[in-house]
């Protein structure tokens, strides 16, 4: 409906006007009426009105001064006059500046209907046209790059609004109603060092991979290249076959790393995610996109890696075991055996599947740890630098290798200055022997201090100084804490049990156990063993 003011001096031709006219029929609702020109001046922007109907003589305003005014007010208000015979020249001639159409007086209902159609219709066109513009201005605002980027980036983050993914599909060229999604990510393998050789700073070269990128994806239908806000380049498609989409995405991928490699001479990588049956579903495919690239540190050599490739551990990794012999080389001032410690250290990472930000949390652990046993007091006078720095984040596993052999060294070091190093390496020795043959009847004082290479005597004093137990003490211990774990977890019978922890006699074992523990074996294993 259409706003209409209606201008006329005369209340008889007000009225008259009012009566033979059905406005609404013809899509009109009267908004305000006017004795004059001075009175419709404040009346047109109080109501801003879509059409103006005046009279051409009135006082204080005539209706084309009025019209002048509406006119300069560059609302585009049409104007329509109502006139007598002898004003007609006049009209006429002002209609080709300023107003719509005129009517003749004395007005007939019928010509006032045929100008009101003729209006309507006017008016109508410029509805349709004003909607086309303004669909059009919001299409260019939305396929500008920033924005078309920013809402893409929204839509794989999961903030976009699913309603309006029809209209978004459109502009971007995406198909929403395709059946299957799917996302991946492409980014600069050494981001810092290859935009140093390249004399650019990290946020250029991400944006020259993100062309090339972006280039390559144009030529291969129902799939869009963005931006992510932080620099990366991403890859959505839409398709109705998983398999159709999953080649065509990693088609795409060997492509833009050949190019890139041969363009920039730089290397990159792309983690491509599962393929999902929903836009809703799109932020998962994103997310194990990422996952895909926090693992390709786990295949050497490998570039491109889709979240379908990678295969889940089947049972999870205790990497307490080897973080603790890489604390016991440190302790023991073993550097020859710190390498294969590390080693098997990052294998173990590799087999556990740690992300790459898991990486850098174990790499804090084991740096607070490493740390901590260096004393504070004495000749130490500054920490040795156990901070993260700052790399790609494919690097990652490589990193930890090099950044903990480096703070190993630096710890040994450290404790290599403290007066009693060596009795603490003795000590750690001789434990480490004690646990590895406790099983062994014959284990002795004599034959561990053999294996330390120390007197009798002294490794007697240096064994109770650091371990506040005699031999014999710290050995019962040892072999009671395992058997103590056999008779809980296994169903063996006593004698092999006092056989595997150093006791020739199963009786003497008894005597021992229960001395030692306060309960027999079979008590023991009847209060804590296993329940079938």
């Amino acid at each position: 409906m259409y706003k209409l003011m209606i201008v006329e001096d005369e209340a008889l031709a007000r009225d008259a006007i009012l009566k033979m006219i059905d406005f609404a029929q013809h899509g009109f609702e009267v908004v305000a009426v006017c004795a004059d020109g001075h009175e419709a001046a404040e009346a047109y922007f109080d109501h801003n009105p879509d059409l103006v109907i005046t009279d051409i003589c009135m006082p204080r305003m005539s209706g084309l001064q009025l019209a002048g005014l509406i006119h300069e007010s560059g609302r585009g208000t049409p104007v329509i006059i109502i006139t007598g015979f002898d004003d007609f020249n006049y009209a006429r001639q002002a209609i080709k500046t300023q107003v719509a159409n005129y009517i003749l007086k004395p007005v007939t209902p019928s010509e006032f209907r045929d100008v009101l159609t003729e209006a309507r219709k006017k008016l109508d066109e410029r509805q349709t046209q004003t909607l086309a513009v303004q669909k059009a201005q919001r299409q260019l605002h939305r396929t500008s790059p920033l924005v078309r980027d920013q809402i893409l980036s929204r839509l794989v983050q999961g903030t976009f609004d699913p309603v309006e993914l029809g209209e978004i599909g459109q502009e971007t060229g995406l198909d929403f109603s395709a059946g299957i999604y799917q996302v991946a990510l492409v980014l600069p393998q050494h981001l810092q060092a290859d935009a140093q050789r390249l004399g650019v700073n990290s946020q250029l070269l991400q944006y020259m991979v993100f062309n090339i990128t972006q280039e390559l994806a144009g030529g291969v239908q129902q799939i869009t290249a963005f931006q992510l806000p932080d620099g990366r380049a991403c890859l959505i498609g839409a398709m109705p076959e998983a398999m159709n989409l999953d080649q065509a995405l990693r088609s795409l991928a060997q492509r833009i790393w050949v190019t890139i490699r041969q363009v920039l001479k730089a290397d990159i990588t792309v983690g491509g995610g599962h393929p999902v049956q929903a836009p809703a579903q799109i932020q998962a495919s994103f997310l194990s996109a990422q996952q895909a690239l926090d693992q390709i540190y786990r295949i050497p050599g490998q570039a491109i890696l889709f979240a379908g490739d990678l295969e889940i551990p089947a049972n999870p990794v205790d990497l307490s075991v080897y973080e603790e012999q890489v604390i016991l080389k440190v302790r023991l001032q073993e550097e020859k055996e710190l390498v294969p410690a590390i080693a098997d250290l990052s294998r173990a990472i590799q087999s556990a599947a740690l992300s790459q930000a898991e990486i850098r949390f174990e790499w804090n652990r084991l740096a607070n740890r490493l740390l901590g046993l260096i004393p504070t007091e004495g000749i130490i006078s500054q920490l040795p630098d156990a901070s993260w720095p700052p790399t790609d984040a494919q690097d990652s596993l490589v990193v930890f290798d090099r950044r903990l052999q480096t703070l190993c060294l630096q710890c040994m070091a450290c404790l290599g200055g403290q007066r009693n190093r060596e009795n603490q390496r003795l000590g750690l020795l001789a434990q480490t022997y004690i646990k590895d043959h406790y099983a062994d009847s014959q284990l002795s004082l004599m034959a561990v201090s053999n294996h330390a290479n120390i007197s009798l005597s002294y490794f007697s004093q240096i064994f109770k100084e650091e371990t506040g137990k005699t031999f014999v003490e710290f050995l019962t211990e040892v072999r009671m804490e395992k058997a103590k774990e056999l008779l809980r977890n296994t169903d063996r019978m006593l004698y092999d049990i006092a056989e595997r922890v150093g006791y020739d006699n199963p009786a003497y074992f008894t005597v021992a156990f229960k001395k030692q523990v306060g309960l027999s074996p079979r008590d023991y294993r009847k209060q804590f063993g296993k329940r079938s």
